[in-house]
């Protein structure tokens, strides 16, 4: 049987959890902060597309992706209490794989997955979409966070 390929993009997802316990919000911002700053040093492949979304930017490929990893025994899920959604952190298998891959990209890229993995782990969520919403404006128009102004109150 073939073994199946890692697309570049789940690779750089494996690698923003590392050894972090994730909520998938704070995985999409990491993500998109990863795609939006790394497009000069990066492949389109080895990012997702994003769209504006009620909690700022969005891309459902990170959704499909988290199921085909957990499916293939890189990530597990636990459920958050009281919550519909899980959180996400890699099992020996995915930690495996990711020291190997950290080791084999680029080290200016290694480094900055690393220091976006800190910064959404260590931000609250109102502040990571707060810097978000400032940084990438035009990921605000469907925010849930807006007064009848049009103004967001984050």
């Amino acid at each position: 049987m073939k073994k199946l390929e890692l697309k570049a993009r789940q690779k750089n997802l494996l690698a923003l959890i590392g050894e972090a316990t994730l909520s998938p919000i704070k995985i999409m911002k990491g993500m998109f902060i990863f795609s939006e700053e790394t497009k000069k040093l990066t492949k389109s492949t080895e990012r997702y597309e994003f769209e504006p979304y009620n909690y700022g930017p969005c891309s459902t490929q990170i959704y499909n992706d988290l199921e085909t990893l957990e499916s293939l025994g890189y990530i597990k899920s636990e459920p958050a209490i009281g919550q519909s959604w899980k959180y996400y952190s890699l099992t020996t298998k995915g930690l495996k794989f990711v020291d190997k891959y950290l080791n084999s990209i680029d080290s200016k890229i290694a480094k900055y997955i690393d220091s976006i993995r800190n910064y959404v782990v260590h931000t609250p969520f109102r502040k990571l979409l707060r810097d978000i919403y400032s940084n990438y404006p035009s990921y605000a128009v469907n925010s849930l966070f807006k007064n009848e102004k049009g103004k967001i109150v984050i």
